[in-house]
């Protein structure tokens, strides 16, 4: 029954996409000043959800609920009806289940509308791929809409985003990157989960793909594990090279974990640069959990990190 429930609810969304995003445009301002979007990037289990969670808890900006996200392909009439129904005050209760949140009015990841606009048809990085093509202006449009709605910057959470980072500073001057990084090991142990959670086992690849992934799936789950962060971390950090300093921000979890505060102050002031946005600190009990680690695995991450900068020495490039 639950599974005859789960189609017929995804029958009447796509439907219900399908048609409004035809009547979308009549929703459109007649403002083509660029607008700011704040874009969290990170690898899968590092603290990018709860990184976005803080920053719509401490600062006035916007986001995709996920009642908004259910509008994946007509997002403005999604965000129009959660300003309606869930109000504008917002504080997270800093929870998700790897990454997923639950309570309506919580961040979503939205996923469908970025791989649609960014033309991904899977979760491998498109980075260098000649015959790969985002259609700008579209995206252009459809984001600064969707700031003009809420009439203040937004945040999201779109890994496939920050491999086109800095194109999309060179499209959109106001967009901000913030990544943040974690331990290693922790972060490492913490994607293992990920994967018997996802796939009931800890063999198969879970989440974002960087462009080295052909490489890395031939090896076992640590050196899968270990590269993977490593390269999407490379390959975040290598296109932040190329933007100006006022579009980013490199965020350790620690950090963010002990000086909560400091950080979030930071990172606001960062956004000022391009739009004001107030901040008022929110005291909440955040800690950094760091978990006990079985020596076997221990081990074979560490044997995995060794390799993974022997066999490719241009990771520490980025360092």
């Amino acid at each position: 029954m639950s599974k005859n429930k789960d189609i017929a609810f995804s029958t009447v969304i796509n439907s219900l996409n399908s048609v409004l995003k035809k009547a979308e445009p009549s929703l459109y301002v007649a403002d083509k000043n660029p607008q700011t979007s704040i874009q969290v990037t990170g690898a899968p289990r590092s603290g990018t959800t709860l990184l976005t969670q803080l920053l719509l808890t401490n600062l006035d900006i916007g986001h995709i609920s996920n009642l908004a996200a259910v509008f994946w392909d007509a997002p403005l009439f999604g965000i129009h009806i959660s300003k309606q129904l869930l109000g504008k005050n917002y504080t997270s209760v800093l929870d998700s289940n790897f990454g997923s949140t639950k309570k309506i009015n919580e961040p979503h990841e939205f996923s469908y509308f970025w791989k649609k606009q960014l033309n991904y048809p899977d979760f491998l990085q498109r980075t260098y791929d000649k015959n790969h093509t985002i259609d700008w202006e579209i995206l252009k449009e459809r984001l600064y809409q969707m700031s003009l709605a809420f009439n203040k910057p937004i945040v999201y959470k779109a890994f496939q985003f920050g491999f086109h980072a800095a194109e999309a500073v060179q499209q959109m001057p106001k967009t901000i990157f913030i990544h943040i990084e974690r331990d290693l090991y922790q972060n490492a142990f913490s994607v293992l989960k990920l994967r018997r959670n996802m796939n009931g086992n800890e063999d198969d690849w879970a989440s974002i793909k960087p462009i080295q992934f052909t490489e890395l799936k031939k090896e076992n789950k640590y050196r899968q594990i270990i590269g993977q962060i490593l390269f999407l971390n490379f390959e975040y950090r290598k296109q932040l090279q190329n933007i100006p300093s006022e579009n980013k921000m490199i965020v350790s979890y620690s950090e963010l974990c002990m000086n909560t505060n400091m950080m979030l102050n930071s990172i606001s002031e960062i956004i000022n640069l391009h739009h004001m946005v107030d901040y008022k600190y929110i005291e909440q009990d955040i800690s950094e959990t760091k978990k006990s680690i079985p020596e076997n695995v221990l081990l074979g991450f560490k044997e995995a990190e060794k390799w993974a900068y022997e066999k490719f020495p241009e990771l520490t490039e980025t360092k």
